[in-house]
């Protein structure tokens, strides 16, 4: 019965490339039926930084705390980095810094963005002043508008708003490489923008010397899902599997 699930499945042109790929498959097999032991250290640090919360007197301290909470659990679990954004919301009055009510707006819709709830992650972002920004908080209200749109894009089925929301991801993407230093960060974006711009064997380069410039894990997620899209777009569907 798998077997012909598999075939199926996979269409007979992908069969000889499925079978190539099966040891890699196996093998990510393995990792889910470990994944107890890579959500027990996330599990580990983010009940150290509740009990720091719990016993930290300071609202600055606090809020920073809660924004790494906010961090943690945003890619993990959407409602509880919403909750902590609330938490810092009560403390804003304590802290008279008119830069953190921007950027809780801005936390605000990159939670919604990851939720799928692509047209109020959109609402909130216009609600943003970018002149009012510091640099550091202008790249991430960068970041911010290019991946919404990039999801939005994703996510529409009508070819023209599709291409309008891919067009304004893009013109972000700019935007990015202007206020991020020059390093791994900055290139992963080149990269993507190569690749958006037709460049496939320039992206597809860059990339690879990428990986092997000793990327942390967060990059390396990211220089894998661009490689990917980027073998894709090119039809190498053997390497955008694996």
């Amino acid at each position: 019965l798998n077997v012909l699930l598999v075939c199926l499945c996979f269409p007979m042109a992908l069969w000889a490339e499925y079978r190539d790929l099966e040891p890699l498959l196996k093998e990510l097999d393995a990792v889910v039926d470990r994944k107890d032991a890579y959500t027990l250290p996330k599990e580990n640090e983010l009940s150290e930084l509740r009990m720091r919360l719990k016993n930290v007197k300071d609202a600055r301290r606090k809020y920073e705390l809660c924004d790494k909470l906010f961090t943690g659990y945003l890619h993990y679990q959407a409602d509880s980095a919403l909750a902590y954004v609330e938490r810092k919301q009560e403390l804003l009055p304590l802290l008279n810094d008119p830069l953190l009510e921007q950027e809780l707006i801005i936390n605000r819709a990159e939670v919604m963005g990851v939720m799928g709830m692509y047209s109020w992650a959109e609402q909130l972002l216009s609600q943003v002043t970018p002149d009012a920004l510091s640099p550091e908080l202008l790249g991430y209200y960068y970041r911010t508008m290019r991946a919404n749109y990039g999801w939005f894009a994703d996510y529409l089925v009508h070819k023209e708003l599709e291409n309008m929301y891919q067009q304004k991801a893009h013109i972000y993407r700019d935007s990015i490489m202007l206020t991020t230093k020059p390093g791994i960060d900055h290139d992963i974006v080149k990269a993507e923008k190569l690749m958006v711009e037709g460049e496939m064997e320039k992206s597809l380069e860059l990339l690879h010397r990428l990986s092997e410039n000793n990327p942390n894990l967060r990059q390396q997620a990211f220089i894998n899902y661009t490689l990917a899209e980027a073998y894709g777009l090119k039809g190498d569907i053997d390497n955008q599997m694996h």
